[in-house]
């Protein structure tokens, strides 16, 4: 869970200018596979693997993570899966039997799109990719195209928030390998393995005995989001609008690099817990 928050972060960034690159819209935009599975190894501050497996062209998506962090003889486990639709993005934490359903913030973006007049919706698609840099700027992002081959396949690097880089298939939001450092601990996850084919549909069957429950307070982030950003696509002015008011390194920086230092620190507390837990 902590590397998909962090990833998150890291392809919101680059997201945006890829998905609207072209025609057509980031919610309308199919991947270049059918299906893919990718194994990832997961490293540093956790080991284990994580399987991420799409179909129709990635408009459903499937992750499964089994990861341990072990200190002082003690191990802290953690399975979870993570199912993506077009409308919902649901989260099971095997560990603890529990489940949340939330709303993907794309579809927030389709119902503010659509709510547009034509005049306007043309604004959205003519000042996307413009927005979609001005974004990654925003944010401190560096990207460098076709910066590295992994498994056969090249990826765009994309640097941002103090050194963290995650290595994103070109032309898909499909990340291959990202690296984060920070207060002196360390997470890797790098695809050992990826074929265009999924050879189970069961992985796609959400897990018997856990209900997913609804989080409100998350859904209404994603919408205030989805909101925001297509205001910002319909007049860029209001980018830099904001980037005035929020002085030079940005409100959304800021937060993007407090969300991540407090993702770490709360990690390093668990560390500490356990350590607390046998003594020095």
């Amino acid at each position: 869970m902590l590397r998909l928050m962090i990833v998150s972060l890291l392809v919101a960034v680059f997201g945006v200018a890829e998905g609207f690159a072209g025609e057509s819209l980031p919610w309308e935009k199919k991947l270049p596979y059918k299906e893919l599975t990718v194994v990832y190894k997961i490293s540093g501050l956790e080991n284990g693997k994580e399987t991420l497996y799409l179909r129709d062209y990635g408009r459903q998506r499937a992750t499964y993570r089994e990861t341990v962090t072990k200190m002082m003889g003690t191990t802290v486990k953690d399975r979870t899966i993570e199912f993506v639709t077009p409308d919902y993005i649901y989260t099971y934490d095997l560990q603890a039997h529990e489940g949340v359903q939330g709303v993907n913030p794309q579809k927030y973006m389709v119902e503010e799109y659509e709510k547009l007049s034509p005049a306007d919706k043309d604004k959205v698609l003519s000042n996307a990719e413009k927005a979609g840099v001005a974004a990654g700027t925003m944010v401190g992002a560096k990207v460098e195209e076709n910066a590295l081959v992994i498994l056969g396949y090249d990826c765009d690097k994309v640097t941002v928030m103090g050194g963290s880089v995650s290595y994103i298939m070109h032309g898909t939001d499909i990340v291959l390998k990202s690296e984060v450092a920070m207060m002196g601990m360390k997470m890797v996850s790098e695809a050992v393995s990826l074929e265009e084919k999924v050879t189970d549909a069961s992985v796609f069957n959400h897990p018997p005995g856990i209900t997913a429950v609804a989080d409100p307070d998350a859904e209404q982030v994603g919408r205030s989001m989805a909101i925001q950003s297509i205001e910002v696509l319909k007049d860029p002015e209001k980018m830099t609008m904001f980037q005035e008011k929020t002085g030079e390194e940005g409100a959304v920086k800021k937060q993007m690099q407090d969300a991540q230092k407090q993702i770490m620190e709360q990690a390093g507390e668990m560390l500490k817990g356990i350590q607390n837990m046998f003594g020095e």
